[in-house]
C-alpha cells in the first residue's frame, strides 16, 4: 500500500535528498500487483483533501524564498531575494530627453509662438540655439514646450526664493514673568523687555506666578498684570487674558499692533 500524505518521511537536517524525494508522498508507491507502466501515476485511492495538502506543501517547497542551501557549519539558511530598485520619478518640469509626447506646441526663446511642431523639430531648434527644451504645460494637449536656458532659470528661481526668505520676518513667542509684588525697578526692567519684543514684531506672553500665601490675595497679582497691559497698550493689543488662576499663575498674551 502507498503512504498517505500524513506519513511523510522527511530527510534529516543537513542531509542530501533527491529532487523527486520532496514530492514522494504526492504519488504513493503502487502495490506489487500493479505493472511497471503504472508507476508514477496518482493513486486513485488518494482523497481530494490529501491531494490538496500535498499540492500546498509542494508549492511551498518549490518557492524561491524557501529553497534551502548550506550555510556555515552545515546549517540551513534561506536566501532572501533583494527588492527591485525603485524607479526614480521624473523631475518636473520635463527637460530635453525627458519629454516624450509628440507633437508639441513650441515657444521660442523670445517668447513668440512658433506653433505645433514635431518633438524632433523642437529639439533641433533648441540645439541650434544652444539652449534647453522645457515642458511648461504638461497637461495641455499638445503639451507646451519652451526654449530657454534651464540652468539659468533655476538659478534665478533659487535666488528669488532666498530673497523672499531673507525679507520674511518670523514671529516668535517671547515670555515675560512677573510676581504679584514685583518692585518698581524690576517692573520697569520687565516692561522695557516686553516693549522691545513687541517692537520687533514678536508675540509676548506675560506669566504672573503665585507662591505660597500669595494665593490668599489674588487681586494683587491681577492689579500687577493689568498694570503691565496698560503700559503696553500703545504697542500691543490683548489677544488673550483671563483673571482665572490656573496652576498658580495668570497668563496674558499680547500681539503687536499692525497699524
Amino acid at each position: 500500500m502507498g503512504k498517505k500524505a500524513w506519513e511523510i518521511e522527511r530527510p534529516a537536517p543537513g542531509g542530501d535528498r533527491e529532487p523527486h524525494a520532496q514530492a514522494s508522498f504526492l504519488v504513493p508507491r503502487a502495490p506489487r500487483t500493479m505493472g511497471a507502466e503504472d508507476r508514477g501515476r496518482p493513486d486513485p485511492r488518494t482523497s481530494t483533501r490529501d491531494f490538496l495538502v500535498a499540492a500546498a506543501y509542494l508549492s511551498k517547497e518549490d518557492s524561491p524564498h524557501s529553497q534551502p542551501h548550506r550555510g556555515h557549519g552545515g546549517s540551513r539558511s534561506h536566501t532572501l531575494t533583494q527588492p527591485l530598485p525603485r524607479r526614480q520619478p521624473i523631475s518636473s518640469p520635463r527637460v530635453n530627453e525627458q519629454i516624450r509626447i509628440s507633437p508639441v506646441r513650441l515657444i521660442d526663446a523670445d517668447g513668440e509662438q512658433v506653433g505645433i511642431v514635431s518633438l524632433d523639430a523642437a529639439r533641433q531648434k533648441a540645439a541650434e540655439a544652444e539652449l534647453d527644451l522645457v515642458e511648461v504645460a504638461e497637461d495641455a494637449r499638445p503639451p507646451v514646450v519652451k526654449i530657454m536656458d534651464w540652468g539659468r532659470h533655476q538659478y534665478e528661481q533659487q535666488k528669488k526664493a532666498r530673497e523672499a526668505r531673507k525679507n520674511q520676518k518670523t514671529q516668535e513667542i517671547k515670555e515675560v514673568q512677573l510676581r504679584p509684588r514685583t518692585d518698581d525697578h524690576d517692573f520697569e526692567t520687565k516692561l522695557k523687555r516686553a516693549r522691545r519684543f513687541l517692537e520687533d514684531g514678536n508675540i509676548v506672553r506675560i506669566v504672573l506666578r503665585f507662591r505660597g500665601r500669595e494665593l490668599r490675595r489674588p487681586e494683587v497679582g491681577v492689579e500687577t498684570l493689568e498694570r503691565m497691559l496698560e503700559s503696553t497698550r500703545d504697542l500691543a493689543k490683548v489677544e488673550n487674558f483671563s483673571k482665572r488662576i490656573e496652576g498658580r499663575r495668570l497668563v496674558a498674551v499680547l500681539e503687536p499692533r499692525s497699524d
